[in-house]
C-alpha cells in the first residue's frame, strides 16, 4: 500500500499542481475530503483545494514540485519538499515581480480506498513574501 500511496502523491503533483489538471482532483480526492491546511477563506473541501491551486497556479505558472522527502506508512503519505517557479501573477494581492521563487513545506495526506481523504499542509509563506520583497 505505501508504493501506491507514494504514487498516488507523485500523481498529484505532476498531473494537478506542475500540469494544471484540476479536473483530476475529483479522481484522486475523496468526495468527503477535508483539508486541515487550507489557506485562508478557502473552504476545506475538494473545491477549495481547486481554487487554490487554481490561484497557485496563475501566480506561479511554471511551478515545479521537487521532492526532498516522500515516506509512506499504512494510510499516511508524508511530503517535504519545496514549489519553485517564477512569480508572475498574484497570490495574496502582491504585484507580480517576476522573480524566481521557492515555497518549502510539508504535507500530510491519508488515503483511504485509493484516494486522498485529509490533508495537513504547512509551507513557509513567510519566506515566499520576503522573496517577492512584499516583506523584510
Amino acid at each position: 500500500m505505501s508504493e501506491k500511496n507514494k504514487a498516488l502523491m507523485r500523481r498529484f503533483l505532476a498531473e494537478v499542481l506542475e500540469n494544471g489538471n484540476l479536473k483530476l482532483i475529483d479522481e484522486l480526492y475523496a468526495p468527503d475530503f477535508v483539508n486541515h491546511g487550507a489557506p485562508v477563506g478557502a473552504a476545506p473541501t475538494r473545491d477549495g483545494l481547486r481554487g487554490f491551486i487554481t490561484k497557485l497556479r496563475a501566480a506561479i505558472p511554471d511551478a515545479k514540485i521537487r521532492i526532498d522527502h516522500l515516506v509512506a506508512d499504512n494510510d499516511f503519505v508524508v511530503l517535504n519538499g519545496a514549489l519553485t517557479g517564477t512569480h508572475k501573477g498574484s497570490l495574496a494581492g502582491e504585484t507580480p515581480t517576476g522573480k524566481q521563487v521557492e515555497s518549502k513545506s510539508l504535507s500530510m495526506h491519508q488515503v483511504r480506498d485509493g484516494k486522498f481523504l485529509a490533508r495537513w499542509h504547512y509551507s513557509n509563506h513567510a519566506e515566499f513574501m520576503r522573496q517577492i520583497g512584499a516583506v523584510k
